[in-house]
């Protein structure tokens, strides 16, 4: 099944020679899109993974890093919808249980399967980072996916290098360098201007995660400011 995809063999079947390259690209995320509408996951995952696959075989989209963002970002918010999904099923099927305590053998397939779907999820999403550490939407996802598996220190250094990133850009455009964002100083309105309505500002939601970091290491003043500045924008 992988090898048909890795083959080069389009689930899409399309045969129209005028289609460009790109719009391809874009059509078989609509495909995708329906698949898993339609609740044919496999099939919206063989979607998914042949847009990874276009990314590699096709040399114009080295220079196209939006599109290699794209591809791996989609195929891990499907992957992690995947699990989250799972998981609901799983707690549906184990309340259905009789016996307190007790856990039927489909319930730990579903568990399986969820742990197995965000593990795909995070190593797609973290392609995504290191691809553009500065796209908001994918370090959410990671670190979400990092504070879920209690890995509070790597959540907390994937915000702190999102928020360097943007205020050093900002910095730059304005003739200095080299700031630091400072998680044990943290007053949140330094970072007011990354809050724009704009494709390149910081997504507020960071601020709730920044809440629940500091919550996890007992910095409730920090907490505090964090959430005070996600409910000034969200």
């Amino acid at each position: 099944q992988s090898n048909r995809v890795a083959s080069g063999s389009s689930l899409s079947g399309s045969d129209d020679e005028k289609e460009t390259v790109t719009q391809e690209f874009t059509r078989t995320l609509d495909m995708a899109n329906n698949a898993e509408a339609d609740e044919r996951y496999w099939v919206a995952e063989q979607y998914h993974l042949e847009r990874i696959q276009m990314i590699k075989n096709y040399p114009l989209f080295k220079t196209l890093s939006e599109y290699r963002l794209g591809a791996f970002l989609e195929f891990g918010q499907f992957m992690q919808r995947r699990a989250a999904w799972t998981l609901l099923l799983a707690k549906a099927s184990a309340s259905t249980l009789l016996t307190p305590g007790l856990k039927s053998s489909n319930v730990d397939l579903l568990l399986e399967d969820a742990q197995y779907f965000t593990s795909r999820a995070r190593q797609a999403i973290e392609t995504a980072v290191t691809i553009d550490p500065m796209c908001c939407d994918a370090v959410l996802l990671l670190a979400s996916i990092l504070l879920e598996n209690q890995e509070y220190d790597k959540a907390y250094t994937v915000i702190q290098d999102l928020m360097n990133r943007l205020l050093n850009r900002k910095e730059r455009s304005e003739g200095e360098v080299n700031f630091e964002f400072n998680f044990d100083d943290f007053d949140g309105y330094h970072t007011d201007e990354l809050v724009q309505p704009d494709s390149q500002s910081i997504n507020p939601m960071v601020y709730v995660l920044l809440s629940l970091i500091f919550t996890t290491k007992g910095n409730a003043l920090g907490a505090r400011k964090a959430i005070l500045m996600a409910n000034r924008y969200i």
